[in-house]
């Protein structure tokens, strides 16, 4: 008998496929499922604390990831003003977007790839095309080289002095 699968593993299943087919790591997909259940909950921001606390990963690696989500424009941050005393403000990460436009960019992110690839392609084809001519240069080159090795009125072989 199996254990029935929580709503927060589904979640967290969910944004394990978004990421992956963004080409993320699994890092990024436990933060991302922090970040949806936090918004579908009608929870507060999430701090990096909290997240830290929910997921296997150094603060470091959140810090980052929370940095990586944030540049690709799918979370946004403020600062914790009931946070009083000196030092560092607290920041409160919350998902700008809903779970359809983190679709949508992967899709976006995925076409960009492919054209990434039919750019690459295409240069590849071109310069194969340059090399031919050259190659077949070389490939002459060796052959008379070849030839005058082996022509014994042209060169005499000797035997390896050792």
């Amino acid at each position: 008998m199996t254990k029935p699968i929580t709503p927060q593993k589904m979640i967290e299943r969910l944004c394990k496929k978004i990421v992956d087919f963004w080409g993320l790591g699994e890092n990024v997909a436990s933060v991302l499922g922090q970040l949806v259940i936090a918004k579908y909950t009608d929870m507060k921001p999430l701090s990096a604390e909290y997240i830290c606390d929910r997921v296997p990963y150094s603060r470091s690696s959140i810090n980052t990831t929370l940095n990586t989500l944030e540049s690709l424009e799918i979370i946004s941050h403020t600062t914790d003003t009931s946070q009083t005393g000196r030092g560092r403000k607290k920041k409160l990460y919350r998902l700008r977007v809903s779970v359809d436009d983190l679709l949508e960019l992967g899709l976006k992110m995925t076409l960009d790839r492919v054209k990434s690839i039919e750019i690459l392609s295409k240069k590849v084809h071109r310069d194969l095309k340059n090399i031919e001519p050259r190659l077949a240069v070389i490939a002459r080159e060796i052959k008379e080289a070849a030839d005058c090795l082996f022509d014994k009125d042209k060169v005499k072989i000797s035997a390896p002095p050792y």
